[in-house]
């Protein structure tokens, strides 16, 4: 479980040369100013995420819950009340 975050719960970076997996894992209330306060995947990563929850996650940017650079694929998951501001 990742939570009450305030900046990232997590960040994969750039230099991560492999597939990165997250399975049956939670985001949680994690709250910040910055993009991605759940799961923020920055360029060139591959990230893998199944049969996870990302619940009430709140961003005064972009990316409530996440906010990925990379590739990405999400599968059995479920988002509930995540916000951020929108993409312009």
């Amino acid at each position: 479980m990742f939570e009450r975050a305030t900046i990232h719960a997590v960040i994969i970076i750039s230099s991560a040369v492999r597939k990165q997996t997250f399975c049956d894992c939670q985001f949680i209330t994690n709250q910040g100013k910055r993009r991605g306060v759940g799961l923020l995947a920055e360029r060139f990563t591959n990230v893998q995420v199944i049969l996870s929850r990302f619940e009430n996650n709140q961003s005064l940017d972009i990316g409530g819950s996440i906010f990925n650079r990379g590739s990405m694929v999400i599968s059995k998951s479920m988002f509930v009340s995540n916000n951020g501001r929108v993409s312009e």
